[in-house]
């Protein structure tokens, strides 16, 4: 797996006096009131927040759906007041999507029992084969190493169809639970993708996202006998193409550069800054009207 610490990316500054916090219990379907104290409180990332909204309401809502007790926990890594708002919501045990929030909080505030939301998929057993794609594994180095975390993203991907390498092939995109570390990765011209969009789909900077084995290509030859590899009995002990192309000898930079209507379009841009703190206001908006209306 690769270890690299890949933070060069700074979630958007809000306005001054702007507060973007949401930290509220769920609300009882059968009362209509709040529960009295949570179970569990779903801690986003703030990058993952500004990055891909629609990501962390499906989040919630998946939780929530199985546990609902679950709060919700939008707020600065850094506030002082993160304590009290715990304290406030019943003492839950805090999810976090991000290692190195739960890294902080575990130095920070050792009296906040925290897990992954890796591990909390995994308990409820998320399946699903839906990608077989060729991955290679991406994490930062953290304080705390947090193998369990780091167990239930291999766990998770896997189980959603993902083919894991522990090392970066030529064209290879990278899987990793770190949002910082995907925008990183996509800025410096590398493919890659948050294990949550496998899982709740893909986001709007990933909606194009071109991989080395998603074209077709032609990889039958004409034998010496005169017939195609592939259905001559004499060489049909040929291996077929995995659909990775550095395994196989077809001229696939080819196939992905060409034009025409069967190219494929460039990844979407990761959002500006703008469109980051746009994101922000609207995602503590759309959380109110959904789950507190």
């Amino acid at each position: 797996m690769c270890k690299i610490d890949y933070h060069d990316v700074k979630t958007p500054e809000t306005c001054p006096g702007e507060d973007l916090t949401l930290v509220k219990k769920p609300l009882d379907i059968s009362s209509g009131k709040e529960y009295e104290k949570c179970r569990y409180a779903f801690f986003p990332d703030r990058q993952l927040c500004a990055d891909e909204p629609e990501i962390v309401v499906k989040a919630y809502d998946s939780i929530l759906f199985q546990y609902q007790d679950t709060g919700f926990f939008m707020q600065d890594i850094t506030s002082d007041e993160i304590p009290a708002q715990w304290e406030a919501l019943g003492k839950p045990q805090i999810v976090v999507t991000s290692l190195r929030y739960a890294d902080i909080l575990k130095k920070d505030f050792p009296q906040i029992p925290v897990i992954s939301i890796y591990e909390l998929l995994q308990q409820l057993q998320i399946s699903g084969g839906c990608n077989s794609t060729d991955y290679a594994l991406f994490y930062p180095e953290t304080e705390n190493e947090s193998d369990n975390a780091k167990a239930a993203v291999r766990g998770l991907a896997e189980s959603m169809g993902a083919k894991l390498h522990d090392t970066a092939e030529k064209k290879l995109p990278y899987i990793t639970c770190c949002m910082d570390c995907r925008d990183s990765l996509k800025n410096n011209g590398r493919d890659a993708v948050h294990i949550l969009e496998l899982i709740y789909g893909m986001g709007a900077s990933n909606t194009h996202m071109i991989h080395e084995h998603d074209h077709e290509h032609d990889h039958s030859e004409t034998c010496e006998h005169g017939e195609s590899s592939a259905e001559c009995g004499e060489c049909s002990d040929i291996p077929e193409c995995s659909g990775v192309c550095s395994d196989c000898s077809a001229d696939c930079d080819n196939v992905l550069n060409a034009s025409g209507p069967a190219a494929a379009e460039p990844p979407a841009p990761l959002p500006t800054k703008d469109e980051q703190l746009a994101n922000l206001r609207e995602l503590k908006e759309v959380m109110l009207q959904l789950f507190w209306s």
